[in-house]
């Protein structure tokens, strides 16, 4: 949602988290899809960066390095049972995505 107009730019996301506001672009993790996505704040565009097929949370970025972090998803979850990946892993993690 853009303030102060309260427009919403993207909706229909699956459990968004760890936003970053850089330049033209607001960078996001979409968990639930295991994906980097990113927001043209110009054009309200959203393309998915990259897809990781893990459950990612969490991320930092230096210079043009993303660190994101990745775990399990608990099989005891109410919340998260319904989250597919390809590549399922048992195990946490730090992911490092080169964006050039």
């Amino acid at each position: 949602m853009t303030v102060p107009k309260g427009e919403i730019i993207a909706d229909g996301l699956s459990l968004p988290h760890s936003l970053l506001l850089e330049d033209r672009y607001l960078y996001f993790l979409e968990s639930g899809k295991g994906t980097l996505n990113r927001i043209n704040r110009d054009t309200n565009e959203m393309e998915v960066v990259h897809k990781f097929e893990r459950f990612v949370r969490g991320m930092k970025k230096l210079d043009n390095l993303f660190f994101i972090g990745y775990s399990a998803v608990r099989k005891t979850s109410k919340t998260f049972s319904s989250v597919r990946f390809d590549n399922p892993t048992e195990n946490a993690g730090i992911l490092i995505y080169d964006l050039e």
